[in-house]
């Protein structure tokens, strides 16, 4: 009897034992509801704040201008004394294109001829853009048109004209779009072009021995003075100028163009 109450202690501790090996059953939970955005959705600017997020933008591309010699292009600019100091150079914050925000123009002509430029810079809502890159001799109209003089006059035009190219703004691509080119051809300069076609009588009507070239993809017109400046009439280039306030880049002059 006794060796049965022993048997029986060491069965029911060896079934305590077992029991006390087993593993936990794994508890399934539900996975993430990942249908939910992890973050809320960001409210869109209002006008105001665009606005003033152009102004900082636009202001820090002339200020890395002025301080670190960093052109809207990335360009590394070479400031050179002997073609004068940073405030020789000059910029202007205003509606040149008529989109109804303003743009910074920064004209960089302390430096070679060749590397002159003048940029017209936007503001897409995230970074800036380059509207126009074109030789500093810039003239903006109403309705967005640009008279980008060339940076040379080696041709035939003389010195009743400069040779220029006309821009106009483009609304779709937010950039000035190249639309004609115009030179003249002076008489008293040679008798015959680069190609050795003779001066065109036919078209000088007015006889003061002076034609104008109109060229646009790659095809030129040739026009006697009143009908070239009939064509000026039509495409906006006989209207008045755009007035626009240039100052000299200096810190003074960024922060009373910024902060008015």
């Amino acid at each position: 009897m006794q060796k049965c109450k022993m048997l029986l202690t060491v069965l029911c501790a060896a079934v305590l034992l077992v029991g006390c090996g087993k593993k936990e059953q794994p508890v399934f939970t539900s996975p993430p509801d990942t249908t939910q955005p992890s973050e809320t959705a960001k409210a869109p600017l209002t006008a105001e704040e665009l606005a003033e997020m152009r102004r900082r933008v636009l202001r820090q591309t002339v200020e890395d201008f002025a301080y670190e010699l960093v052109l809207p292009d990335g360009r590394q600019a070479r400031l050179d004394s002997g073609f004068g100091a940073m405030e020789g150079n000059r910029f202007a914050f205003q509606d040149v294109d008529g989109d109804g925000a303003e743009e910074l123009v920064l004209s960089f002509s302390t430096c070679s001829m060749a590397e002159m430029a003048l940029y017209v810079c936007g503001f897409d809502g995230e970074s800036v853009t380059q509207k126009l890159v074109e030789f500093p001799a810039v003239t903006f109209y109403p309705g967005g048109m640009a008279v980008a003089e060339m940076s040379h006059n080696q041709g035939l035009a003389g010195d009743d004209m400069w040779p220029y190219h006309v821009y106009t703004y483009d609304r779709d691509t937010g950039a000035y779009c190249q639309s004609v080119t115009v030179d003249g051809w002076d008489r008293t300069l040679a008798e015959t072009n680069y190609n050795g076609e003779p001066f065109l009588e036919h078209i000088d009507l007015d006889g003061d021995g002076y034609v104008y070239l109109i060229s646009r993809d790659g095809v030129t017109r040739y026009l006697d003075g009143p009908d070239y400046e009939a064509w000026r009439e039509d495409q906006g280039l006989a209207a008045d100028p755009l007035e626009v306030t240039y100052y000299p880049v200096s810190r003074d002059n960024i922060r009373a163009a910024f902060n008015r």
